[in-house]
């Protein structure tokens, strides 16, 4: 039997395995991918035709772009509300994608660093779900709060060691003659990189002081800080530093997105299958819970594995690049129309 608790979004069990210890479980998963190849096992694998990283064959955190389909094409409810932005949207965007390389760069500079804010708002949203949870309704203080999940994402990746890892994005805009932003300015990064990890640092020990006076006058307001609510944020923020700090940018990349994908698959299995409508609740109604899960859980898998490896190149980065964007974009407003504020 499940053990349910209203402080958290399914069962303690369940939050504590996807959503609050995920972070934590990652940094664990890449510590061990680490010694595993210092062991002297392959590096890389041989998939589809095509050479991998080890770590790219078993995170596949593509898949989860995809399962964004079944909050918005797959709810009725959502889908009638922007009807064109789940139809005539996409397909002008992958044709314009597939069809200019000097939009394919502009997204793939996009892509980078809309993913940084996406993560950190991922990690936002859960913590405050867990507020609405615990009785506090809606706590003001909205704005800072996004402000400090940014900045302890964004902070451990500029202090880092791969810090040229985000930045070489910028190099998209040579194929556009944008030499400031394709050349000049990756440059300027790459000669202060110094300065710019101690501001980094500077700026994320100031925003966790900030932080903590912000929360000790909320708590003399009468503001009781939910215990889920500060272990996610303590196991991120741990995530984060340990990942982009203490990692190369591979290992890094594989962590953090991890974790990333696994709450977001936990998050949308448990809103959707209780939807009523929805694809999931249907095929759940119609066939089990197993079976909604398969259905869930595999097609994603399948899109995921042929992004990492599939040979048609520049299609497959076009379709790539869409889903990305699609899938922030999407997130951006779905959320609200189920819950109007977080």
């Amino acid at each position: 039997m499940k053990i349910r608790d209203a402080k958290y979004i399914v069962s303690p069990v369940y939050d504590w395995l996807f959503f609050i210890g995920s972070p934590l479980i990652a940094c664990a998963l890449g510590t061990a991918l680490v010694r595993f190849i210092a062991a002297g096992y392959p590096e890389t694998v041989h998939w589809w035709g095509n050479e991998a990283s080890l770590s790219g064959l078993l995170a596949l955190t593509q898949a989860h772009l995809v399962a964004v389909f079944f909050r918005s094409h797959g709810n009725p409810q959502i889908f009638k509300q922007f009807p064109w932005r789940f139809t005539l949207v996409p397909v002008l965007l992958l044709a314009s994608i597939f069809y200019s390389s000097w939009l394919m760069a502009l997204a793939g500079f996009i892509v980078v660093w809309w993913d940084v804010y996406h993560t950190s708002q991922q990690n936002f949203g859960l913590a405050r779900i867990y507020d609405a949870r615990s009785g506090n309704g809606i706590p003001e203080g909205r704005w800072m709060e996004k402000m400090y999940h940014l900045i302890f994402y964004l902070c451990p990746i500029l202090a880092g060691s791969y810090l040229m890892a985000h930045v070489n994005g910028f190099m998209a805009f040579r194929a556009m003659n944008l030499d400031f932003l394709g050349v000049t300015l990756p440059e300027w990064v790459q000669k202060h990189a110094e300065s710019i990890r101690y501001v980094a640092i500077g700026l994320g020990t100031l925003a966790l002081i900030s932080f903590l006076v912000f929360e000790c006058r909320r708590h003399r307001g009468g503001y009781r800080y939910p215990f889920p609510k500060v272990m996610i944020i303590f196991s991120t923020v741990l995530c984060s530093i340990l990942a982009w700090g203490f990692n190369k940018f591979g290992d890094a990349y594989f962590i953090v997105n991890l974790y990333h994908a696994v709450q977001y698959f936990a998050i949308v299995w448990a809103t959707e299958q209780k939807q009523d409508g929805s694809v999931l609740f249907r095929v759940q109604r119609s066939h089990g819970k197993a079976i909604a899960f398969l259905f869930f859980f595999i097609p994603p898998i399948i899109v995921g594995t042929w992004f990492e490896f599939g040979s048609w190149q520049k299609l497959t980065l076009a379709l790539l690049l869409t889903c990305a964007l699609l899938h922030f974009w999407y997130d951006g407003f779905i959320w609200s129309v189920r819950k109007k504020s977080v």
